[in-house]
């Protein structure tokens, strides 16, 4: 009966010794490189499998970088909503991913807040011959940019199944809770 415990063990170790996460990279392995300069309330980057990269910028460019010419341009403007009534900069171009299939499919998706309505919306777009084409709106959450509005969010990631993730902020004002995060329940206090 001493062996099965030890054979076990000894599987155990080989499964674990298997699955061990790789050692980290030297920093010889990487190297800082400047794609643009110039950018405004710059949120989130796609690297794309071309090497081209996708930059969101908060005022609603869609920039883009190209892998080829090493040259920054707009991709898309959008026109979305940036300022609230206390001149916070929390909504507008937020998230920016390429589809796990981009080669295939040539979709990209964005999180923005367009100027009206007032809501976040997760979109899909193909990107066809250095357009953005072809908008399909997978998720509309409503936002009210008079009450309360901070703290916002958009980002967007996919896992290694494919499964597509929005995240969010708490869409609250931290100053109402003495600059805590505003997560207590007390009557009143929102």
């Amino acid at each position: 009966m001493s062996k099965k415990p030890i054979a076990f063990l000894t599987s155990l170790g080989m499964f674990a010794s298997a699955v061990a996460k790789p050692a980290i990279p030297k920093h010889d392995h990487f190297k800082v490189e400047t794609l643009a300069t110039g950018l405004v309330d710059a949120m989130e980057i796609a690297v794309l499998p071309t090497g081209d990269v996708l930059i969101a910028e908060r005022t609603g460019t869609l920039q883009w970088f190209s892998a080829t010419t090493k040259q920054v341009k707009p991709l898309k403007k959008f026109t979305v909503s940036v300022k609230t009534k206390n001149n916070s900069r929390e909504t507008g171009l937020m998230g920016v991913a390429a589809d796990p299939n981009f080669l295939k499919t040539a979709w990209i998706y964005l999180c923005y807040s367009p100027d009206k309505p007032e809501e976040h919306r997760l979109s899909r777009f193909t990107l066809k011959n250095g357009e953005l084409i072809d908008e399909k709106i997978l998720l509309t959450v409503p936002q009210s940019r008079a009450d309360g509005v901070c703290h916002e969010g958009g980002s967007i990631a996919f896992d290694k199944q494919g499964h597509l993730f929005l995240s969010f902020g708490d869409n609250t004002n931290p100053f109402a809770a003495d600059g805590f995060a505003p997560l207590n329940e007390i009557e009143g206090v929102e």
